[in-house]
């Protein structure tokens, strides 16, 4: 899904970390254009906040209730105009697969490859559809290794 950026990707970022876990997200202010635009299990918005980036996850409360969100394995492949980003997470000895695909002509997608291959943390919230709601499950703050920001190669 294509990138949030500018003021309300800062102020989706923000409503979101002052959310307890377990709370709904408010369907009104900056959270209402993830109601809008997200509809399905495993989507990822990237968001651009003022300094850093975040990652907003969706899938089911079910997926992620064995979920060791603090520790994950990078995989990244180029090939041709596309890079991949895998991120794989222990979920009960099963892996959990998050990934993104990022077409190198938009310029939002570089500069979120050129951020993780800088070693700054990115912010993952893992957020869950539940009866028509969006609610916080999990956050995690993850820095991609340099062996597997080695892959970027742009």
């Amino acid at each position: 899904m294509n990138t949030g950026k500018g003021i309300a990707a800062q102020e989706i970022i923000r409503t979101v970390e002052k959310l307890p876990k377990g709370s709904t997200l408010p369907k009104e202010g900056p959270c209402l254009v993830l109601y809008a635009k997200v509809n399905s299990p495993g989507d990822t918005v990237i968001l651009k906040g003022k300094k850093e980036y975040a990652l907003v996850h969706f899938d089911y409360d079910a997926e992620y209730l064995d979920l060791d969100e603090k520790k994950c394995g990078w995989q990244v492949a180029t090939e041709g105009s596309r890079t991949a980003v895998t991120m794989i997470f222990n979920q009960a000895g099963s892996p959990y697969v998050m990934s993104l695909s990022l077409h190198h002509s938009l310029d939002e997608n570089m500069q979120f490859l050129d951020y993780l291959k800088s070693g700054k943390p990115v912010t993952v919230y893992f957020l869950s559809f539940i009866y028509g709601e969006i609610v916080k499950e999990k956050t995690s703050r993850l820095k991609m290794p340099k062996n597997a920001a080695g892959g970027i190669t742009i």
